[in-house]
């Protein structure tokens, strides 16, 4: 079987893309990566480079924009993609197209809708994004992060939704989780993801010297731009980096978790058996994580943290409160005690076994 997969933009598309990829490669089935080239060097798609019956296939997919002369630029770049993908499609046919969402699986999926191939979807989020709103009339199937009631929007194709999980990155795969957290937390993680976070950093910053803290190791993923101001007023007991190569080593160190609410990270969270804080990015499109967040909350595993505009001391507060609080006590004792989640961590089985069934 050969299969098409479009996932690119950020890596909340990626690593889930590369995970399915692999798993249909490990079972001899040829694998066209097609994403952006300026995600070449993402680690997960180095990866991938070197296995067998994968290749991968950069395209300069077209952003959506109003703006005249990037309008035109926009349609400039999507039709140099279709006819790249022509010429993909003449050596490497392909059975069915899955996309990743984002933006640059709009040309795959076009190019799938006008040749009349199967086109198959995965929302990672609880807000689905515009591609996937723009194709799941078309598509056949739709393979959502969250369940379809706490989906938005996708109540209405019910019939072609299959809740699958997201996808986990290689290292959580590798790894089976076996430590329990502590309450009240020895150790805490923030992580304000590869490219840091502007409030994380603050909430450090702010709650750091706190007497709650006293007795408490931080860990703190900053983000390259910002790791030398927070270094440098950093606790001497605290570990403070510029990014995280092992999250699923750190995950498993800590009792406490605090980060945004990407659909990965959340899943990640799910993994690691930890209970958390989240800090939804205000900014991501339809405040998607937001959404995501409000899901891992109602299933008890973690608090939110909201403050828009931002404000560092009400944050600090909040952070505070919950330290104080026994909330996730009965989170340590009960959550994870029964088989399952509501979300399942197995996304990248499901997925497979679902697409070799129905279209090979």
């Amino acid at each position: 079987m050969k299969l098409w997969i479009a996932a690119g933009g950020t890596g909340g598309h990626i690593s889930p893309g590369c995970a399915i990829a692999e798993m249909m490669a490990d079972q001899r089935h040829e694998v066209i990566f097609i994403t952006l080239s300026k995600n070449s060097q993402y680690a997960d798609i180095q990866r991938i480079r070197n296995k067998q019956n994968i290749q991968v296939f950069e395209i300069d997919a077209p952003t959506l924009s109003f703006h005249p002369v990037k309008a035109f630029r926009s349609l400039r770049l999507h039709f140099a993609s279709q006819k790249q993908l022509s010429l993909l499609y003449k050596n490497h046919p392909a059975k069915v197209v899955l996309g990743m969402g984002g933006f640059p699986t709009f040309p795959p999926l076009y190019f799938a809708k006008r040749k009349k191939i199967p086109i198959l979807m995965s929302e990672q989020n609880a807000f689905p994004g515009i591609v996937t709103r723009v194709f799941a009339k078309a598509a056949a199937k739709i393979y959502l992060a969250f369940p379809v009631e706490k989906t938005v929007g996708m109540q209405k194709y019910g019939q072609k939704c299959l809740h699958a999980g997201n996808p986990l990155r290689e290292m959580f795969r590798s790894q089976k989780v076996t430590v329990k957290g502590k309450w009240p937390p020895r150790r805490i993680l923030l992580v304000g993801g590869s490219q840091g976070s502007l409030h994380m950093n603050e909430l450090y910053l702010a709650i750091k010297d706190s007497p709650l803290l006293k007795d408490i190791q931080i860990t703190i993923s900053t983000g390259h731009d910002k790791f030398e101001r927070v270094k440098a007023h950093a606790r001497e007991t605290d570990t403070v980096v510029p990014f995280l190569e092992d999250m699923a080593s750190a995950y498993l160190k800590a009792d406490l978790i605090v980060a945004r609410s990407g659909s990965g990270t959340l899943f990640e969270l799910v993994w690691s058996r930890k209970p958390a804080i989240l800090l939804p990015f205000p900014f991501a499109t339809n405040d998607h994580q937001r959404a995501n967040a409000n899901v891992l909350k109602e299933s008890g595993q973690a608090q939110i943290i909201d403050v828009r505009p931002w404000h560092t001391e009400q944050a600090c507060e909040q952070f505070l409160e919950i330290l104080k609080s026994n909330y996730f006590d009965n989170f340590l004792n009960s959550v994870f005690e029964t088989e399952g989640h509501i979300l399942p961590l197995n996304g990248h089985s499901l997925i497979v076994d679902d697409i070799l069934k129905n279209y090979s």
